[in-house]
């Protein structure tokens, strides 16, 4: 059986064999990505844990980390370059 892969342009590629796949296969994400990723995580768990021992909430500290988090991935997005 021979399977035929179409392209966006409507052209026929090359037939692909069992196991091949059509995109290259690469990191899922940078170095730049996962370095920014982990600042905010060290931010949003020191926001969450200072929350919680000055409100013993924890929706509180769950919600004070969670937007921590996405406050701090925006800001090293900007302050780190490419």
């Amino acid at each position: 059986m021979t399977v035929r892969v179409f392209g966006r342009s409507g052209q026929r590629n090359d037939a692909m064999g069992p196991g091949e796949s059509a995109a290259p296969r690469g990191p899922h994400f940078s170095p730049r990505t996962g370095l920014i990723a982990l600042y905010a995580l060290v931010t949003a768990v020191l926001a969450g844990v200072l929350t919680f021992i000055g409100d013993h909430r924890p929706a509180a500290a769950v919600a004070a980390g969670g937007v921590a988090f996405v406050s701090a991935f925006m800001f090293f997005d900007k302050i780190i370059g490419d």
